[in-house]
């Protein structure tokens, strides 16, 4: 049910459905992961960003982000949506 995913920004993708959800009772799980030691043990954040404070029924916003919490681009980002 996705038909793209859009960058944002640094650290920053919507995920657009094909089909819009019928309500917004959904959520999501999802990991990121980057290699940049050869040991693939950087830790990093993946979160959904909410700026309107309701959630879109066509897509879903999520950040990935440092330890520190500034945005960060990571090798690999996996969202899986529930509903």
């Amino acid at each position: 049910n996705v038909s793209s995913v859009t960058k944002n920004g640094t650290g920053d993708y919507t995920v657009n459905f094909t089909n819009a959800m019928p309500d917004a009772n959904y959520t999501f799980a999802g990991f990121t992961r980057e290699d940049t030691t050869g040991n693939m043990n950087t830790n990093r954040v993946l979160g959904v960003y909410r700026s309107s404070g309701t959630i879109a029924t066509s897509s879903i916003r999520v950040t990935t982000s440092s330890y520190d919490f500034n945005k960060y681009d990571v090798d690999t980002v996996s969202v899986c949506i529930f509903r």
